[in-house]
């Protein structure tokens, strides 16, 4: 069966949503370390998370910085290292960087990789280097389009997770655009939950601090069959910075459209998806770079204004 997943940053975050309709959680905020009480530097946190998590049933990852510099090695160490010695009931963890697969060799972890979005997986040579690292897995870059994903697929090595909704993430920085450039005051979390856009002729871009995301929402709803029929099984949805009506509404729509998309019958988008994802989606759709297009267009009768069903496949 397709599996769903998403990030949670903190323990409050985790307490304050509903994540019923997803399978995997990514547990750490990948681009910030110091985000209030993050999974992905506090221990202590994050032993405290994954027990919760498992005692849902659902599998829990370790989401690592993304961006980390000379300094930040060592903490990420001692991060690792505690997580091993405390025998956390991990089902894996997610890298963006070479050196912290390094580190994680040389600790003996024992859990399995998958190389996050800022791994820049592009080509079948960078899959089959890092699977010598212990990847098993990986969200390949945003721009890697679906006829360069069957080629990873198929000659690199690594299960894919593909991103099938939310804003699409563009690029990370290891300083923060709004506290330091801007000035502005208040706690981390409120920074990155506050709307910060970038606008200009015609366009749109979200800032969270330290990450650039798309102001489109990423929206593979009408083609979940044909991922499916490509032999696809595990899909993200980006939550972060995101509502917790967001969260469960998002969820529970693909939860609903993968499991249907999956039984082998007719599948058709319904009106009431429709209504949520536009609700959800205020600057509007895109499909991303899945289909060689540069992230704005949209490729599919949700494009248009009517709510009638719209069949797919």
């Amino acid at each position: 069966m397709p599996s769903l997943a998403t990030h949670i940053p903190n323990r409050r975050r985790l307490d304050a949503c509903d994540w019923s309709s997803y399978d995997t959680l990514y547990l750490g905020e990948p681009s910030c370390p110091l985000y209030p009480e993050n999974f992905g530097r506090h221990l202590d946190e994050l032993a405290a998370g994954v027990e919760l998590v498992k005692r849902w049933g659902k599998r829990a990852v370790l989401s690592s910085y993304a961006v980390p510099r000379n300094e930040d090695l060592p903490w990420m160490r001692d991060l690792l290292g505690g997580a091993i010695e405390r025998r956390l009931p991990l089902d894996g963890i997610e890298v963006h960087s070479l050196g912290v697969l390094v580190i994680l060799q040389e600790l003996s972890s024992p859990w399995p990789v998958t190389i996050g979005v800022g791994g820049n997986l592009y080509t079948v040579a960078t899959a089959r280097l890092l699977t010598e690292y212990g990847v098993v897995a990986g969200f390949p870059n945003p721009e890697v389009g679906l006829t360069e994903i069957e080629e990873l697929v198929r000659d690199g090595g690594l299960e894919l997770i593909l991103q099938v909704h939310g804003k699409i993430p563009l690029g990370f920085s290891d300083l923060c655009f709004v506290v330091d450039y801007q000035k502005q005051v208040g706690t981390c979390e409120e920074v990155c939950f506050a709307d910060h856009w970038l606008t200009r002729d015609g366009w749109t871009l979200k800032n969270i601090g330290r990450i650039v995301l798309s102001g489109k929402e990423l929206c593979m709803i009408e083609h979940l069959p044909d991922l499916l029929e490509a032999g696809h099984r595990q899909f993200y949805i980006w939550t972060f910075a995101e509502s917790p009506e967001y969260v469960a509404a998002l969820g529970a729509v693909y939860r609903e459209a993968l499991d249907e998309a999956a039984g082998g019958g007719e599948y058709r988008v319904r009106p009431e998806w429709v209504e949520t994802i536009r609700d959800f989606a205020p600057v509007g759709l895109c499909n991303g770079f899945y289909f060689s297009t540069a992230g704005q267009s949209y490729v599919g009768a949700l494009e248009e204004e009517s709510t009638e069903e719209a069949p797919v496949g």
